[in-house]
């Protein structure tokens, strides 16, 4: 439980909202006529102004004199009943609006969540306005067109025409900010998940080498690394969905770039399902990461194959298309059709939302079509889904169309080696760990150990900067997670350097943010690896960092 409130703290104080704990205070007949702060996160802090040390352990009174009493009511109810609300504010002293969530969690107390949503309103009203001064206009022009009947329809058909626009956009509007919501909360919970797969694939490689390959737990073993890498793929679909795995995009014709997938796309949809490419978008260039768009083809070829269990047909075209929602920009489009059971108006309209799937448990995670939108919305494109039942589903992908530019060469990637003994602890110098979640530090202290390595092991950035400063002379290489509390990698790495320019430098990271090899200055020797890692692939990271990178020390 000890971690779990650990996070649980973290969470508050990082979440991108206003949080408060509060206990009711009742007069002698139970009346709510005050209440007291117990505790808050530093978000409150920056929305009202209020820091936690001015205000925790007094009351609302204290604090704000001139408080009306029907909030110390409306909160006394949600302290004593348990019920939920949800309101939105406007403070006049902030000149901000706020929205604003009260539940109980648990009798006499109650507990707010808050987000500053001063820009929506604000944007709502521009929108308002824009319409009725668009009222307003039509209303002109009618007047000025009563002996026009002609110019009048028209001018009515331009109107009602804005009026469907302006709801289209309303509604993609609330639909971009329910997926940028839930991709904050994806990226999170991916990081957690990261680390613990980080210990888990970290200790079964130790297993493994400690116990044999004739061990009869080697089976076991290897099941828990299958589960641990199918977690693995499913943590890295809701990296992507949060939009927190990096885009690797380069220029190339369409046309070209389907070409190169027909191959593993005609593998995918065996008989009887045919597959047809209609290539259509020749010299329409555009810029992508071209696995992730496999990705998102795959994901609909994969559904499309689902849905026709007794055979069809999928036809993969290409063409130049406007962009839905855009004034007139010319697209490259790929429009992929399938001949299955189609889609009612219900499964439709939730077609990309994550986590509902339409599959049995056990088949689907649900996060398919909904990192497939965010994939195609990173890229600056859309993604359009048409079907009805018993006539197959139409997905079409809008991707903005670009000059042509030159592509980077490929950078090799770190590969693992295989095993041998056991090298004496210690014999190949001494390395620096600093990690917050302490199940990873043992694990790879562990194994850094194993591995001939002699550990020091930190928390936190700034017993980082102190144990480098009192070892600096035995310190090989610092290997370093990214995001800690107290003090970040990257300030932890600006002190270090300053006492020892030259140290190599490792990041390791379970947020995958966009931290290529070209965000690393190569003359300061300082690379990035993404949690969780195969453990041998790491010590060959290492090994390049330190110039060391050779295949004459293995692992059992």
């Amino acid at each position: 439980m000890a971690p779990l409130k650990v996070r649980y703290r973290q969470l508050l104080e990082t979440i991108p909202s206003g949080f408060a704990l509060h206990e009711i205070i009742l007069d002698d007949s139970g009346r709510p006529v005050d209440y007291r702060f117990l505790a808050t996160n530093p978000m409150f802090a920056r929305l009202t102004g209020l820091d936690a040390d001015a205000i925790v352990g007094k009351r609302v009174r204290q604090v704000i004199p001139a408080i009306e009493s029907h909030w110390i009511e409306t909160y006394g109810r949600v302290a004593l009943t348990g019920e939920t609300v949800r309101f939105e504010s406007y403070s006049e002293p902030l000149g901000r609006h706020f929205d604003v969530v009260a539940f109980s969690p648990g009798r006499g107390y109650f507990a707010v969540v808050f987000q500053d949503v001063t820009e929506r309103i604000s944007t709502e009203r521009l929108l308002q306005q824009a319409r009725l001064e668009l009222e307003s206009r039509v209303r002109e022009r009618t007047l000025d067109l009563e002996k026009a009947n002609a110019l009048l329809q028209a001018e009515i058909h331009r109107h009602e025409r804005t009026e469907a626009i302006l709801r289209q956009t309303e509604a993609q509007l609330l639909h971009s900010q329910k997926m940028e919501s839930l991709g904050t909360l994806a990226g999170g919970v991916a990081h957690d998940f990261n680390n613990i797969l980080m210990t888990i694939l970290t200790n079964v490689f130790l297993m493994e080498r400690l116990l044999g390959r004739q061990s009869d737990a080697r089976a076991l073993l290897d099941e828990i690394r299958l589960a641990a890498d199918r977690a693995k793929e499913l943590i890295a679909d809701l990296q992507t969905f949060g939009r927190r795995q990096p885009i690797r995009a380069a220029a190339g014709e369409i046309d070209e770039i389907l070409g190169e997938m027909e191959g593993l796309i005609h593998r995918l949809a065996v008989p009887p399902i045919v597959v047809r490419f209609l290539y259509g978008g020749k010299g329409l260039v555009v810029k992508v990461d071209r696995v992730q768009l496999q990705h998102v083809l795959i994901n609909l070829l994969t559904n499309a194959r689902d849905a026709m269990v007794g055979g069809g047909e999928i036809t993969i075209s290409t063409s130049a298309e406007v962009m839905p929602g855009t004034d007139g920009q010319l697209s490259a489009c790929i429009q992929v059709t399938d001949t299955g059971h189609g889609m009612d108006e219900a499964t439709l309209a939730r077609i990309f939302d994550p986590f509902f799937t339409t599959k049995e448990v056990g088949k689907g995670t649900g996060l398919g079509l909904s990192t497939s939108y965010g994939i195609i919305r990173e890229h600056g494109g859309t993604i359009l889904a048409a079907s009805c039942l018993g006539q197959g589903a139409t997905f079409r992908l809008f991707l903005p169309i670009v000059s042509p530019e030159p592509q980077p060469q490929s950078r090799s990637r770190c590969q693992a080696v295989p095993g041998g003994g056991f090298p004496r602890p210690g014999s190949r110098g001494t390395l620096l760990l600093v990690e917050d979640d302490q199940q990873v530090r043992d694990a790879l202290s562990e194994f850094l150990v194993r591995r001939g390595y002699r550990t020091l092991a930190a928390v936190d950035g700034e017993e980082a900067v102190r144990l480098f400063a009192e070892n600096r002379s035995a310190v090989s290489l610092v290997l370093m997670d990214l995001v800690m509390p107290r003090l970040g990698g990257r300030e932890a790495q600006s002190r270090i350097l300053r006492i020892q320019p030259d140290i190599p430098i490792l990041f390791m990271s379970g947020h995958s943010l966009d931290l290529s090899a070209d965000s690393f200055d190569s003359r300061r020797r300082t690379g990035f690896v993404a949690k969780p890692i195969n453990p041998e692939e790491l010590i060959l990271c290492i090994e390049r960092l330190l110039g060391t990178d050779k295949n004459d020390v293995n692992m059992a």
